[in-house]
């Protein structure tokens, strides 16, 4: 996966605290505009748990991993915020931890 191969999309929402999920984030902004990208890992009710670490984009895609092993069963959220220039836009994912 690191060597550039795309990884087959999953369309379960659900993973197993020694599953790999792989977030693969399309990119679109101005070119005259510089892109930022945050993320946030929380839980059910919303409240914030952790900050994620993001590359920068590159040719227009940004690819991190999601660590799961140190969650317990429950839901979660993965919280997506892109900023170019004076524009912001988020993007929120539920997913469920099993056992």
């Amino acid at each position: 996966m690191r060597a550039g191969q795309d990884p087959p999309p999953a369309a379960s929402r659900q993973f197993r605290p020694t599953d790999r999920v792989v977030v693969e984030v399309d990119c679109y902004a101005p070119t005259d505009a510089a892109l930022t990208l945050s993320a946030q890992l929380l839980n059910g009710k919303g409240e914030a748990l952790t900050d994620l670490a993001i590359p920068p984009p590159v040719d227009g895609k940004s690819r991190f991993n999601l660590p799961l092993s140190s969650l317990a069963p429950s839901t979660y959220v993965l919280r997506l915020e892109a900023r170019a220039g004076d524009r912001d836009v988020q993007q929120r994912s539920a997913f469920r931890v099993v056992p």
